[in-house]
């Protein structure tokens, strides 16, 4: 591969700083938090998870805790709990890597498990649904896509480039992403995908670098932020180190260019796609965002929008006459 051209990390005032900041808590809100328990098995087993009477599963490896979660807002019924500080853990997680979906020939399933496998014990023996880390996986694997993406594109390779296009046009598709998404991670990933379908070649260059601009950037800029006392983050190194593959393939074609205000542009919409204040599950908001993402599945190209989107887990539809939280939260989110 030829190598690309880097300038320096982008320079960084506390102005565009705080907008950064701003930006990644805004981003955070729509995602659906990763609860990791570090607390005994037994004590899961009596006090926090409930077993659906329907949830069969074989334990093969020792990571399993053969507890499962029941269905509330934040998780799906029948997700196992899975033991980080288990010896096979690293198997485990190589068991569940999602090998049924299209990946580049580069990716290496193998790596991507290992580096995972050694973050996720740095918990010291936590618990983590199953479903959370096979969407860390299909994550991964849209950043392989994009950065397959960004080389095709530079080696003027219209098959790969096509072929990873294709990719990302169904990756907001995939079960995990699609189940994980508290409103807002799909709509994102297609508001780029959409700014890549279009004739201009220079015009889907840059739309692919703001989206590895979005998906990278943050640690290229976190030592400016940690200097200007902004967050409390790990530096970049130490941050790199616990990345696969797939993300430093992807941050080494990363040209490094500041492009917040195109990123702010692309993601706009998500702000706009309902007039109902309440988002939370039950509510028509859901409604409206499923309406949101056909229209942007389709300005992305997606061949069949509307089978594409489904219906959000979160919907009326899903959630009429239910209770939409089983449990107290803290002030942070964290169950009590």
């Amino acid at each position: 591969m030829r190598s690309f051209a880097r300038s320096s990390y982008p320079a960084i005032d506390s102005a565009v700083a705080l907008a950064l900041t701003h930006e990644a808590a805004r981003s955070a809100s729509h995602r659906r938090r990763r609860r990791i328990w570090l607390m005994p098995t037994a004590l899961i087993a009596v006090s926090l998870l409930a077993i659906p009477t329907a949830a069969v599963a074989e334990r093969i490896f020792e990571a399993q805790s053969g507890e499962f979660s029941e269905e509330t807002t934040e998780s799906e019924a029948g997700n196992e709990w899975i033991y980080t500080g288990s010896p096979d853990y690293e198997s485990y997680l190589l068991s569940i890597v999602p090998k049924h979906l299209p990946a580049p020939e580069w990716l290496d399933w193998d790596a991507e498990a290992k580096v995972a496998a050694k973050w996720y014990q740095s918990y010291e023996g936590g618990y983590i649904e199953d479903a959370t880390l096979i969407c860390d996986f299909e994550n991964t694997l849209w950043q392989a896509w994009i950065a397959e993406w960004i080389m095709a594109d530079h080696e003027n390779d219209d098959v790969r480039r096509e072929a990873a296009m294709a990719a990302l046009r169904e990756a907001p598709s995939w079960p995990n992403i699609a189940s994980s998404d508290g409103g807002g991670i799909r709509y994102s990933m297609w508001a780029f995908v959409a700014r890549m379908n279009v004739a201009d070649p220079q015009a889907r260059r840059v739309a692919a670098q703001a989206l590895a601009e979005r998906e990278t950037g943050q640690i290229a800029r976190v030592d400016q932020l940690i200097e200007l006392d902004l967050t409390d983050a790990l530096p970049a190194d130490e941050q790199l180190a616990t990345r696969g593959p797939a993300f430093h393939k992807l941050y080494e074609v990363w040209d490094h260019r500041d492009r917040q205000l195109l990123i702010t542009e692309i993601l706009a919409g998500i702000d706009t796609v309902s007039s109902e204040d309440d988002s939370s599950a039950g509510s028509p908001y859901w409604d409206d965002y499923d309406r949101a993402l056909v229209n942007i599945a389709t300005a992305a190209g997606v061949k069949d929008p509307a089978a594409a989107v489904g219906h959000s887990r979160l919907g009326p539809s899903m959630w009429k006459d239910e209770p939409v939280w089983k449990g107290e939260q803290s002030e942070g989110g964290d169950v009590k």
